[in-house]
């Protein structure tokens, strides 16, 4: 038998019909829910402890994981960060995503229509492209962005020097590629929080 891991949130949020925009765009605002939501592990009673961080819904699904004994992390940060961290470092075989997020973490086994190689050039088409941690720049969706990312070895400074580009495009640029490989998370096999990749040197 294989270990698949999955993103839940996903679930409940279909299940209550919510969306996660619902909970405000203002950064400083879920930055507040993430704090709230520190990582933890469930042992005994430590249910409680999660009580006033965790929603109603949240804690039904962890009370029913504990019964079924089905293994749980709450993530630090992202879950698409943990959960490509436990494919890779192999304590699950794989992961399925209805969306490309995980790709751009550069997750090793995913199940869904898109298929990739997986590079670092992947990693900043999507940055390009605009996502959680980087606005596209305006007129660049996903065609423009794999056109310029492939036909452009130097497609940062391209990208820097388009129209609407920022004046910090660039710097934002290699912060968001940062997040993308080296996202906090948890390891499940010291309790403790790593880094997703150890630092190797990213290759553009």
């Amino acid at each position: 038998a294989e270990v698949c891991a999955v993103d839940v949130s996903c679930w409940l949020h279909k299940a209550l019909a919510v969306s996660y925009k619902e909970f405000g765009d203002d950064r400083r605002q879920r930055s507040k829910y993430r704090e709230n939501a520190t990582y933890f592990t469930i042992l005994g009673d430590e249910i409680a402890a999660c009580k006033e961080s965790l929603g109603k819904s949240c804690r039904k699904l962890i009370v029913i994981c504990c019964e079924r004994d089905i293994p749980y992390i709450m993530a630090p940060y992202e879950a698409d960060a943990q959960i490509t961290f436990l494919v890779n470092k192999g304590y699950a075989d794989f992961t399925v995503s209805e969306d490309s997020d995980l790709l751009a973490y550069q997750c090793k086994k995913v199940l869904f229509k898109l298929e990739t190689n997986g590079t670092d050039k992947f990693t900043d088409m999507c940055i390009a492209a605009g996502c959680d941690y980087l606005d596209n720049i305006r007129g660049i969706g996903i065609n423009k962005a794999k056109k310029i990312v492939s036909e452009n070895e130097t497609y940062l400074n391209v990208l820097q020097t388009l129209k609407f580009a920022p004046a910090a495009y660039s710097k934002c640029f290699e912060q968001a590629r940062m997040v993308f490989h080296f996202q906090t998370v948890i390891d499940p096999s010291i309790c403790e929080t790593v880094p997703l990749t150890n630092g190797d040197t990213i290759v553009a």
